[in-house]
């Protein structure tokens, strides 16, 4: 009987490490993990050579990808996956920047759609933005420490447009309405600098 129960905590023992090591993506992320922590864990897995990693989180971030082919006609899947196929270092992290990038601009072409609107979904979605952008900053400014300071001050410039307004004999903060063509030109300032940089 104590043979029987060493011999099945010797296979624990053994396959523990295999299974940890072929479902790490599942025992991190949940159907609920946002979207920037998954680019996070992507870039990371990029940086570390980790390729069946980022493989197996591309299906989380399909919605994001069909987005970019219809808006763009970027296939960005393709670009990852053939960089994988190489194992291209250089060229995954290149592809994961590119997907980060695109979703930034989606958001963008999004807030262009919406026209004249209040701040408040307008300031929801510039979050998003900032938060891919975050991921791309460590890159952009290896390069072009200048055209990072540029894009962190075009990002202030977008959020001081969506202030709230304020009056000290106001009940209730009120939204402001912005006029969504005044923060086209930034936005595509914001582009314009980053593509300077990513390859």
């Amino acid at each position: 009987m104590l043979g029987k129960k060493l011999h099945i905590i010797f296979i624990i023992f053994i396959l523990t490490p295999f299974f940890c090591q072929i479902m790490p993506v599942k025992a991190q992320f949940s159907e609920g993990t946002s979207l920037d922590a998954v680019y996070a864990l992507m870039t990371e897995s990029a940086t570390k050579g980790n390729y069946e990693e980022i493989s197996a989180l591309l299906p989380s971030v399909s919605e994001a990808t069909n987005k970019i082919k219809k808006n763009f006609n970027v296939d960005i899947v393709s670009e990852i996956r053939d960089a994988l196929v190489k194992r291209d270092k250089e060229k995954v992290l290149s592809a994961v920047n590119k997907l980060i990038f695109y979703d930034m601009k989606n958001i963008f072409f999004e807030i262009s759609q919406m026209r004249k609107a209040s701040a408040t979904p307008l300031r929801m979605l510039m979050k998003k933005a900032y938060s891919n952008y975050r991921l791309l900053s460590p890159e952009i400014r290896s390069v072009k420490s200048k055209a990072d300071d540029n894009i962190k001050m075009l990002f202030k410039q977008l959020f001081s447009f969506l202030a709230v307004e304020t009056s000290p004999f106001a009940v209730e903060k009120r939204d402001v309405i912005v006029d969504a063509d005044a923060i086209h030109s930034v936005t595509v300032k914001i582009e314009e600098e980053c593509l300077s940089v990513l390859r």
